[in-house]
């Protein structure tokens, strides 16, 4: 292939290559963190501050907001829900070069959800399934979600920044 297409070859070895790097990250994150201390001891807001905390530079602000109350999720939902925000400010910083970074979780009788949303660069969501332009801290997102029955909404433009949600029912 290499000599008949060395275009096609590069693309596919380049795509191969950035595949390679993310697994790797994400690997060496999932064994790190195999159980975030915070987030056992205090929660999941409190999982993402210290995030939040240790991305914080002089050009980003995070800010974080709960409303309602605050209560423990079914088991390991949480631990989910700290690898989509930490994935999404990650993205925010990296990609979208963002200023300010919103997190919010709202705790509601029926149902959780969470949202992140940015400042930044924005993006075009319509080739977010292309196999030519793979995203795969979205599609890290979307495995996650699926794992906790959630819902995942991700809105875009270019220029307009990003927010993402994550929806989870509950059972009363």
């Amino acid at each position: 292939m290499v000599q008949r297409n060395p275009a096609a070859a590069s693309a596919s070895l380049s795509l191969a290559r950035r595949m390679l790097r993310y697994t790797r990250i994400e690997a060496r994150r999932s064994v790190w963190d195999l159980r975030s201390k915070d987030l056992e001891q205090t929660g999941l807001a409190t999982a993402v501050r210290a995030i939040a905390s240790s991305q914080q530079h002089k050009d980003l602000k995070i800010e974080i907001k709960v409303t309602g109350n605050e209560h423990a999720l079914p088991t390991g939902v949480d631990f989910h829900l700290l690898r989509i925000c930490q994935e999404a400010i990650t993205n925010a910083i990296k990609h979208a070069s963002a200023q300010l970074i919103r997190v919010e979780f709202y705790y509601h009788e029926t149902s959780f959800q969470l949202r992140i949303e940015d400042d930044g660069c924005g993006f075009d969501t319509s080739n977010l399934n292309s196999s030519d332009a793979p995203h795969f801290g979205v599609l890290g997102m979307h495995e996650r979600a699926r794992k906790i029955n959630a819902d995942v909404q991700i809105h875009s433009q270019p220029g307009q920044g990003c927010r993402i949600e994550v929806t989870i029912p509950l059972s009363a």
